[in-house]
């Protein structure tokens, strides 16, 4: 499970609700999640944006404080 599927189960979304909201295909969505496909650019944008988190927190990347 990818930090997208992680975060989306946190707000309480199922994946055709976040699909819907960002205007992907629920396919779409899934390949994401699964690994399958890696998101672009643009779409990490819409996703944080509903997921109210940042790129950083959706990719696993660790900031230095």
């Amino acid at each position: 499970m990818t930090n997208i599927a992680i975060f989306r189960r946190k707000a309480g979304l199922k994946q055709t609700e976040l699909a819907e909201e960002i205007g992907l295909s629920n396919i779409t969505l899934s390949r994401y999640e699964s690994g399958e496909r890696q998101p672009r650019a643009e779409d990490i944008k819409k996703i944080c944006a509903a997921l109210h988190c940042t790129p950083n927190d959706l990719l696993g990347v660790e900031t230095k404080k």
